[in-house]
């Protein structure tokens, strides 16, 4: 009789997830976190003390890069919702949009355009884009892997920890791989630019293993 019950909950959404599968879609969200956070925490400094850009050119194009977000993310949302391709309504542009998201990753901290106005916002607007183009149906996806409320705490408590998990790995992490680097064990040296891009190539990396 369980198993009956079981099996008309599935065949209605109600699945069930074991922890592996849930560590499993959670370590999406520690990868993208990788990324993520990284730019979120290191970007500004990079650009500024290492790349060569004005604060305030920095601010500006930090706040340009949101107002693109703003009008960007609902265009995806849209996009996404309406169409099914063949590898899967959600799984394909995680699987053709990652290639270009780590490329655009990795080109923000490279620092052989040093100085260039124009070679950053092409760069960092690029990765703003591609990553609402993963993150939008990556997040979709977590509503379309069971109906039971139970199972979608548990999976979201999961995907908190392996966010927050990432999170704390950049910010303990990536001074240290920097340093490392570094010729003068500075994180915010124009002598540390390509340790910044060495470092970024190992997240890049790092989140291609945890894709895998």
């Amino acid at each position: 009789m369980q198993a009956k019950t079981r099996s008309v909950n599935e065949s209605k959404g109600f699945y069930k997830l074991s922890q592996i599968q849930r560590i499993g879609f959670g370590s999406g969200d520690l990868a993208q976190n990788l990324i993520y956070q990284t730019v979120s925490m290191y970007l500004l400094i990079f650009y500024t003390n290492v790349f060569g850009i004005s604060a305030a050119a920095a601010g500006v194009m930090f706040l340009v890069v949101r107002i693109v977000d703003v009008i960007w993310d609902p265009i995806v949302g849209a996009f996404v919702d309406k169409r099914n391709p063949k590898m899967g309504k959600y799984r394909s542009y995680l699987i053709l949009g990652g290639i270009p998201l780590t490329g655009f990753a990795i080109l923000c901290f490279c620092n052989g355009f040093s100085g260039s106005l124009v070679y950053a916002y092409v760069t960092y607007v690029g990765l703003s884009m591609l990553y609402t183009l993963i993150n939008v149906p990556y997040g979709a996806l977590n509503a379309s892997l069971t109906r039971d409320t139970n199972e979608i705490t548990k999976l979201t408590s999961t995907r908190m920890f392996m966010a927050n998990l990432g999170g704390l790995a950049v910010g303990y992490g990536v001074p240290i791989v920097v340093q490392y680097f570094s010729p003068d064990g500075k994180i915010n040296s124009r002598e540390s630019g390509e340790a910044w891009f060495i470092t970024y190539v190992l997240v890049v990396w790092t989140v291609n293993c945890w894709g895998q």
